[in-house]
């Protein structure tokens, strides 16, 4: 990744990998590997995953940013004035 990640979310779970498997099942059809399912990426917004997680996790969901901090990101896509 060029990058470094972004948390999205900070979610506390008695079932974690049942949530995980759940966040899997709902966005598989929208995969961004599909040869490799180790590769766990999936073209979804913060927004969708928000619903699913609220559904799912419920009062566990404690954090939840939509737009994240992204700072190497940003820098990437910034001409030298700080300007998309």
């Amino acid at each position: 990744m060029p990058f470094r990640f972004d948390v999205h979310a900070l979610i506390f779970s008695k079932d974690a990998v049942g949530l995980e498997s759940r966040l899997h099942q709902e966005f598989a059809s929208r995969r961004v590997n599909r040869v490799n399912s180790r590769e766990e990426f999936f073209r979804v917004t913060p927004a969708e995953v928000k619903a699913v997680l609220e559904h799912s996790a419920g009062e566990h969901l404690v954090e939840f940013n939509e737009v994240a901090e992204a700072i190497e990101w940003r820098s990437s896509t910034t001409g030298e004035s700080g300007e998309r």
